[in-house]
């Protein structure tokens, strides 16, 4: 199976999956948690690794899966076993598929009480009070638009936006292999195609917000492959971010009247709420599950010093102008202060 994006050098994909692999074991987290967060970083890696297509790259990860010794991963072990299948047989040594043993915790009442926050603003934005019209289309009526389509349409929507023309696309993984779908390897930021299982207007909005916003913060960031946004605390951030322009897209849809675009951010929006008690295979991953949360709300607060260049001030000023129009955008902003 092809999943070229461009040749690479041997050597300059051996130093990338090295720095990667050394990111994805480097994870802010202890006992089960660390674990299975490295075991999805090492999938990621791997993903990297046949975008390469150097299979001294994928050694690496082989021989950091051996020497890790990890015990069962769930989800993330399935996701790397199906990963590493795509360049042949899986070695013994990889983590098994069966549940970690995760110690039972109550969400932390900062992560609830953000997670709770957000479910009130969406269903106030749901209740589009203010909308002037609807469309059924998201973005236009005509064959569905290309990656680099929808991330030029949704610049609009995202307060630090970048010309992402030059980004290399792939083929469409199989289901289950792609979980981060954007990659700053040695030639570059390249983004991965899925297989399309989401409604066309879920898949639009997130190439063109969520995804869009993880490439503007690569965009910002020093050139180095991997990115410090791609693994570990530096995901943290990243995903912050991209959240945080989420929510700020979905007041600024809601002010301009485009329910559907106000629906579908929402949509996603909640489903991330969601995942500090454990929903889309996060319980045993507390850490990254509040990043999706309490995370953008600090971002929003003022919070942003690991974000580069003018992220941080382009938000909080877009931010700032929608929550003196929105009523939903305003509550949300006071509750933010308790939170943060």
């Amino acid at each position: 199976m092809s999943v070229a994006t461009a040749p690479v050098s041997s050597p300059a994909a051996v130093r990338w999956a090295h720095a990667a692999v050394a990111a994805a074991l480097g994870v802010p987290a202890t006992g089960s948690e660390q674990s299975v967060w490295a075991v999805r970083g090492l999938a990621e890696t791997a993903l990297g690794c046949l975008l390469l297509r150097v299979p001294e790259a994928l050694w690496i990860v082989d021989d950091a899966v051996r020497d890790a010794r990890f015990g069962p991963a769930g989800a993330a072990a399935a996701r790397l076993r199906r990963v590493r299948a795509l360049a042949g047989p899986v070695p013994p040594f990889y983590p098994e598929e069966s549940e970690p043993a995760v110690p039972v915790r109550a969400v932390d009442a900062d992560v609830a009480a953000a997670a709770a926050a957000l479910r009130r603003y969406c269903a106030a934005l749901g209740d589009l009070p203010g909308v002037r019209h609807d469309a059924d289309e998201l973005w236009g009526g005509g064959p569905a638009p290309s990656a680099h389509a929808l991330l030029a349409r949704g610049a609009v929507l995202r307060p630090s936006a970048y010309d992402h023309a030059g980004v290399r696309t792939s083929p469409a993984f199989p289901p289950g292999t792609a979980w981060r779908t954007w990659f700053r390897l040695p030639h570059g930021p390249v983004l991965v195609e899925r297989p399309p299982v989401a409604p066309a207007p879920a898949r639009a909005v997130w190439r063109a917000v969520h995804d869009g916003a993880h490439l503007d913060h690569l965009a910002a960031l020093p050139p180095a492959a991997p990115a410090v946004a791609e693994y570990g605390a530096g995901l943290l951030t990243a995903e912050a971010y991209a959240m945080a322009v989420e929510i700020v897209a979905a007041a600024e849809a809601w002010w301009t009247g485009r329910a559907g675009l106000v629906r579908e951010l929402c949509k996603g929006i909640a489903e991330r709420a969601g995942r500090p008690s454990g929903d889309g295979g996060f319980g045993a991953l507390p850490s990254l599950a509040s990043a999706y949360v309490l995370g953008p709300l600090r971002l929003l607060g003022g919070a942003d010093r690991t974000l580069p260049g003018r992220l941080g001030p382009d938000l909080r000023t877009r931010w700032r102008r929608v929550a003196a129009l929105v009523p939903s955008a305003a509550e949300l902003d006071r509750r933010m202060g308790a939170l943060c």
